[in-house]
């Protein structure tokens, strides 16, 4: 029984430390970016699918939203602290269990194109992607050794 919470308690620091290498790793590349007219290349380019799907939306702001829930969530500090409480467990594995498109479902048209022409914006997205795989693998683990405990 040790061995296995302790096991756990090792993973749990991995889990951790690749939170870490995610928001270094992704934070360079977007800082690096300078394509600062992103947005404004993918709506042309998708303006008949906007119009249609998303009229009088700004992607933009809907983008930032999901990144400014997703991003701090997954700090690690911020992840240690609300994983001790079950009702935050609980929150943030329904929100961090829906990508961008689950979020915001009148951009979907976008998900079965190759937006790596967008540097930006794709990193974003692969970005918010691996926090939330690893944040919702560091609640699981802790719930596991939670559950550990008691057997």
């Amino acid at each position: 029984m040790r061995n296995i919470i302790y096991e756990r308690s090792v993973r749990l620091k991995e889990l951790i430390a690749k939170l870490d290498h995610i928001h270094a790793h992704y934070k360079n590349l977007i800082d690096q970016d300078e394509s600062i007219y992103y947005i404004t290349e993918l709506h042309e380019e998708f303006a008949d699918e906007f119009k249609k799907y998303a009229p009088n939306e700004i992607f933009n702001a809907d983008l930032s939203t999901y990144i400014s829930y997703i991003e701090p969530t997954c700090w690690s500090g911020t992840i240690q602290q609300r994983i001790q409480d079950a009702e935050n467990r609980y929150t943030m594995k329904k929100w961090l269990s829906k990508s961008f498109f689950e979020w915001f479902p009148k951009y979907r048209f976008l998900e079965k194109y190759d937006l790596s022409d967008y540097s930006k914006i794709n990193n974003e997205l692969n970005y918010m992607n691996e926090l939330r795989s690893c944040a919702l693998q560091i609640i699981a683990t802790y719930e596991q050794s939670l559950a550990n405990k008691y057997i």
